[in-house]
């Protein structure tokens, strides 16, 4: 049998394990938490460092186009775009600084190596700027020529490795959470269409400057840049609600002008004049102002994104920090609220359950020493104790009452055993007498009846002998009469049995000769068979013949033409002379089994014959042997007649004895039957008695 769990076992199994759930519950928490808030931070730094690449690139954008344009100007720079541009100078290294301090915290794999490259690029812009500066207050031909594409050249680099750390730091960002992931598409989105409109915005300010029209590849070049822009803002509209604040949708809306309202019209007109061959008909400086106007809305697009993202961030970082003090410490509370639950119980309920278990298991064993655990307490366990105190004292009443009652039992059943083996003697010596008595009466009724019985019998028999006496000796004269009868119908069955023999044995001759003309037939069935076979060889052999015939004949020509018909002739008899002697042989062949079956059937009658003629034989040595038997039965018949005569006489004197013992035994029954009668009254009477003095007692 499965051994049973104790109770405080089970509870504190289940105890345990209820505590142990809600500390991995809250540990699990606990880590959700830390992740959370270490991916929250992550993403503040890595948006922080990509807003500051951002802005780093926006400015260095406009000093780039500035530099560009003026270098391929003519006249030197004015005082006004070169103060301009000494302050974007100024705000881009600002910018370049405090964007490599945010990359310092930001994680991302393999950011150093682009890092490195960045710096690399930036000593090379740095190096250039001085020449550039120094190029821009020249006229055109006093200028290094190989200066404006070197400024071409650097500006770029710089842009494609402030793009691809931006991009890797973007990229960083990504599957942590899904609205971030949604602004971030959003803020590459809206830098795209930026950079390509100010793009659009450079080729047209630098044609304007130069007083230069467009060839049809710069109408592609246009048209393409055009369609990017557009592509790009259709991201940006895609923007739901539920994503982006309020300000973002603002800020979208602010930038449309540039995208495809009055500014987006201004630059599609240009490029058709210059297309057509046709002066602009604006001012380089005005038209650039109010483009970058639209374009820089288009900029606070990308940084209200970034700034979306890092408010996210940092709300999120902000929940991920309550949950993990939360969860901090709720973890050590639900152990030691665990730890305190099983040690409650333990002193409050398994403790005191197991002490009243150990008094139970003493009370069933009636030991009452001690005292009942758990008295007083006003809890289950204390209503258990006071139960089990009743419970003590109503044993204890109950032991003492069941001792008085066991003298008092063990008193009566002494009274009763010794008045019952009074009335054990004395049914003894009663039953003894009256057994006795009823012994005697039995057996001498059983006499009576035997000898009643038996002269009956007697009686019976004797009349019975004289009756079959009597048919006895009638039978046995009709048994002599058959006895006669029989021995004449012996002699005439034993005649016939002689005529059958001599029968018999002609038909066995009868047989014997069929068998040897049945065999003769055989023979000459077999003997017809070699002779078809040698007919069937000849005609095989004709056949053979005609066909050679046949093949000279042809050889011969027409002169063997005669020839060839006889020889066809000849092998068509041939052919037929074979079929009729395979039908022949087919026939032969049948009567040959029909003969063999013949034999073999008249060897089987041989046998019957034979076997008929030696039970035929048989019969009539039999018949002989019946024949003496039959005489010996007769004499035997007679001689019984006279002794049945003899036995009928003396069968009629003992009848009468037999009837003068029946009336003597008929008087002995009824004596017999008076005294069984009064032996069986006597017996019921002690019964009773015994039975009553047996109730008192």
């Amino acid at each position: 049998m499965q051994k049973q769990r104790s109770v405080a076992r089970i509870l504190g199994a289940v105890v345990g394990s209820l505590g142990l759930v809600l500390v991995v519950i809250c540990a699990y928490a606990l880590k959700l938490a830390v992740t959370r808030y270490s991916d929250s931070n992550r993403i503040v730094s890595l948006a922080v460092a990509s807003r500051d690449l951002t802005n780093t690139l926006v400015i260095f954008r406009l000093e780039r186009g500035d530099t560009l344009s003026y270098l391929a100007s003519a006249a030197p720079a004015p005082d006004s775009v070169m103060s301009s541009l000494a302050d974007q100078r100024a705000t881009v290294q600002k910018n370049y600084a405090q964007a490599l301090q945010s990359l310092a915290s930001a994680e991302a794999p393999g950011l150093a190596e682009k890092l490195d490259k960045l710096r690399g690029i930036w000593a090379q812009l740095e190096e250039l700027r001085p020449r550039a500066v120094t190029a821009l207050k020249q006229e055109k031909a006093a200028r290094d020529a190989n200066l404006q594409p070197s400024w071409a050249r650097i500006s770029d680099a710089y842009m494609d490795a402030i793009g691809d750390v931006t991009a890797h730091v973007d990229n960083a960002m990504t599957l942590i959470d899904p609205v971030v992931d949604r602004l971030l598409i959003a803020k590459q989105a809206s830098w795209q269409a930026r950079a390509n409109a100010g793009q659009t915005i450079l080729i047209q300010f630098s044609s304007i400057l130069a007083n230069k029209t467009w060839t049809a590849a710069d109408g592609v070049t246009f048209a393409d840049l055009r369609g990017r822009i557009q592509q790009s803002w259709v991201v940006v509209r895609d923007l739901s609600p539920n994503v982006a604040s309020p300000e973002l949708l603002q800020a979208i809306r602010n930038a449309e002008p540039e995208i495809s309202g009055a500014l987006s019209d201004e630059r599609n007109a240009i490029a058709t004049k210059l297309l057509a061959g046709e002066p602009a008909g604006v001012a380089g400086i005005d038209y650039r102002d109010r483009q970058l106007v639209g374009a820089n809305n288009v900029v606070i697009v990308t940084q209200t994104a970034l700034a979306n993202m890092i408010s996210r961030a940092e709300d999120g970082a902000s929940r991920a920090r309550f949950s993990l003090i939360l969860f901090g410490l709720l973890v050590p509370a639900s152990l030691a609220l665990t730890i305190g639950g099983l040690m409650l119980m333990r002193n409050r309920v398994t403790r005191p359950l197991t002490a009243i278990t150990g008094v139970m298991t003493r009370f069933a064993a009636h030991d009452f020493a001690g005292e009942v655990p758990g008295l007083g307490r006003n809890d289950e366990i204390g209503r258990m104790a006071a139960a089990l105190q009743v419970f003590k004292e109503a044993m204890i009443n109950a032991e003492r009452l069941s001792g008085d009652q066991a003298a008092e039992r063990a008193d009566k059943e002494k009274r009763a055993s010794e008045l019952s083996g009074l009335v054990r003697q004395f049914e003894s010596r009663i039953g003894q007498m009256v057994q006795t008595l009823s012994s005697a009466s039995g057996e001498l009724e059983t006499t009576a009846r035997s000898m009643s019985g038996t002269a009956a019998e007697a009686q019976t028999q004797a009349g019975s002998a004289s009756t079959l006496a009597d048919q006895v000796g009638g039978g046995v004269q009709t048994v002599a009469a058959a006895a006669e009868e029989l021995n004449a119908s012996i002699r005439e069955i034993n005649r016939q049995v002689e005529q059958a023999t001599r029968a018999t044995e002609q038909a066995v001759v009868t047989v014997k000769e069929t068998d040897s003309t049945m065999r003769a037939l055989a023979d000459g069935a077999d003997r017809i068979g070699e002779v078809i076979g040698l007919i069937t060889s000849i005609a095989g052999q004709t056949n053979l013949l005609a066909l050679n015939a046949t093949i000279e004949a042809a050889r011969a020509g027409e002169s063997g033409r005669g020839f060839a018909v006889v020889a066809s002739e000849v092998k068509n008899l041939a052919s037929q002379t074979a079929k009729a002697t395979e039908e022949i042989s087919a026939q032969i062949t049948e009567i040959q089994g029909a003969t063999q079956k013949a034999v073999s059937a008249i060897d089987g009658i041989v046998k019957t014959i034979e076997e008929v003629s030696s039970i035929n034989r048989v019969i009539a040595a039999a018949i002989e042997e019946q024949n003496k038997a039959t005489a010996e039965i007769a004499n035997t018949v007679q001689h019984t007649a006279e002794a049945t005569s003899t036995v009928t006489r003396n069968i009629a004197t003992v009848s009468s004895a037999a009837n003068e013992t029946g009336r003597a035994a008929s008087g002995v029954l009824k004596a017999a039957a008076n005294l069984s009668s009064q032996s069986t009254s006597l017996t019921s009477e002690v019964d009773g008695f015994i039975s009553k003095v047996r109730a008192v007692a």
